[in-house]
């Protein structure tokens, strides 16, 4: 229902009017609550939204994820393969059943020189008792250039025939030539007439096993031409490469002899040494036996043979042996 204007109702006093409107004629019409709309909110007034945080800004990367250490799987061992088996001596595995030397069992006087010597070391030197089975019989004297394994007779035979069919003269002018530089001498006949000079041990002196004389060879011709022939032995695979200089020697004293008959009584004897100190700085030069003839080579097989209780009496026996012509 319209509202009318009471003259009784004032702006100050009067009750106040609903929402609505007036008409020309003065009527009120009382309208229905419309919701006003509400004034807009400056922008300061509007929440602003946050700024993201630094490490906001980009999308987190996952951790990569670390590889966890692979336990390692245990090697299985590897079968061995047989190793291929080498029909050639070439070490000390293979048992040495011979060797090869310059023979002195036939140098007249030896023996005798060697007796003096032996006679002479113990007068001087009353302490070293020197075994008497350790003493070397000039049956026995050689000197050694290698030792062989020669363990079949296709073996023997190959180291025969190699010795036998040697060209000992195109050795000799190759070795002559080396040390004479060309000297005429190459054409004379293959001769070496040296004396046996001085004394000397294997390893320490003051723990000798071995006492032994050398080749006085001043031009080193005998070593040289020991050492072609050996090395074409080497070469044929018959004689054992021992990886070490050639020390050309003639073993006077070697107390493993007097071990070996002690060995046989059934004795624990234990291998004797000597202490030679003495011995070689007052003996060092001596001389054993002058103009000594070594015009022979040979392959003796190991084991000297005993005669009459002497050890080695009877020397070595010789499978092949020839002279240097």
């Amino acid at each position: 229902m319209p509202w009318q204007w009471d003259s009784d109702d004032s702006e100050d006093g009067g009750v106040p009017l609903p929402p609505g409107r007036w008409d020309s004629r003065g009527v009120f019409h009382v309208t229905a609550d419309e919701p006003q709309p509400e004034d807009p909110k400056p922008e300061d007034s509007q929440p602003k939204p946050k700024d993201p945080k630094p490490n906001q800004l980009k999308p987190k990367e996952p951790k990569p994820k670390e590889p966890k250490p692979k336990e390692p799987k245990p090697k299985e061992p590897k079968p061995k393969e047989p190793k291929p088996k080498d029909t050639k001596p070439v070490g000390p595995k293979n048992k040495p059943t011979h060797f090869l030397s310059l023979p002195l069992h036939h140098v007249p006087k030896l023996q005798d020189s060697i007796d003096q010597l032996v006679e002479e070391i113990a007068t001087k030197f009353p302490s070293l008792k020197i075994p008497e089975g350790a003493v070397r019989p000039a049956a026995a004297a050689h000197i050694t250039l290698g030792v062989m394994s020669l363990d079949s007779e296709e073996k023997i035979l190959r180291a025969v025939e190699l010795l036998k069919n040697m060209d000992m003269k195109a050795i000799w002018e190759k070795t002559v030539d080396f040390v004479d530089n060309g000297d005429s001498q190459s054409s004379g006949p293959i001769k070496f007439k040296l004396s046996l000079q001085g004394l000397a041990t294997i390893a320490s002196a003051s723990k000798a096993t071995v006492l032994f004389t050398m080749p006085n060879d001043p031009s080193n011709r005998l070593r040289r031409f020991a050492i072609k022939i050996r090395t074409k032995f080497i070469k044929e695979g018959l004689l054992f490469d021992e990886k070490r200089t050639l020390k050309l020697h003639l073993t006077l004293i070697n107390t493993l002899y007097c071990v070996k008959e002690n060995m046989r009584r059934n004795s624990t004897t234990c291998l004797v040494k000597l202490n030679c100190q003495d011995l070689i700085k007052e003996m060092g030069q001596r001389v054993l036996l002058e103009e000594v003839d070594i015009d022979q080579i040979a392959i003796c097989m190991m084991g000297a043979k005993d005669k009459d209780g002497v050890t080695g009496g009877a020397g070595y026996e010789v499978l092949y042996g020839r002279s240097f012509e």
